[in-house]
């Protein structure tokens, strides 16, 4: 005999239908009526009034949508870096998630600014105090000023062998290049 009968589990003549997750973070809606080649801006505000993020939305006509991640903004880039990106892997570029609390943000398009408040509550599913978050944002933003201060100088220290290289190969003189080079070496 049969153990199990088994049946079909599909319905064929329902066509299959699916939506994108909803956003995480604090999700705005905007309409533009005359769409223009600039991007809206969003500059979030900490409760102090100091920018901690500045990010970019869609400016196309009609209903848009934005989602700030909840994060800082995150430390200087390397200019002499090539982004290795693919989809599979994307580099996270954003700073640390911020405390909970009270944020402004600014909405700048066309001219225009309109300023919206947001309130950022803890994850009730986490048991976290709310002085320990705040501790690990106070120490991830203290090691991602240190972050910052290196792709600074690796920059700076980059940008200036490549004046160097420029001024060798334009000198074209054997003393020219040779200070050149000392220098370089250092």
């Amino acid at each position: 005999g049969t153990l199990f009968h088994t049946r079909r589990a599909y319905m064929p003549d329902v066509p299959y239908y699916s939506v994108p997750n909803v956003s995480t973070g604090v999700r705005i809606s905007y309409y533009i009526q005359q769409p223009t080649a600039r991007a809206v801006k969003f500059v979030i505000k900490n409760a102090m009034g100091e920018t901690i993020a500045v990010r970019r939305g869609p400016a196309k006509a009609g209903l848009n949508e934005f989602a700030w991640d909840l994060r800082y903004n995150g430390p200087t880039e390397l200019d002499f870096e090539q982004p290795a990106y693919t989809p599979e892997r994307k580099r996270m570029r954003s700073g640390p998630l911020v405390s909970p609390g009270n944020y402004g943000i600014d909405v700048v398009y066309g001219g225009a600014e309109q300023h919206l408040n947001a309130v950022v509550r803890p994850d009730p599913r986490l048991n976290i105090p709310a002085k320990q978050i705040r501790t690990y944002t106070r120490y991830a933003l203290a090691w991602q000023g240190e972050v910052t201060a290196l792709d600074t100088m690796l920059n700076q220290i980059v940008a200036a062998r490549k004046s160097i290289a420029g001024l060798v190969s334009a000198a074209g003189n054997d003393e020219g290049v040779r200070q050149a080079r000392t220098v370089d070496a250092r």
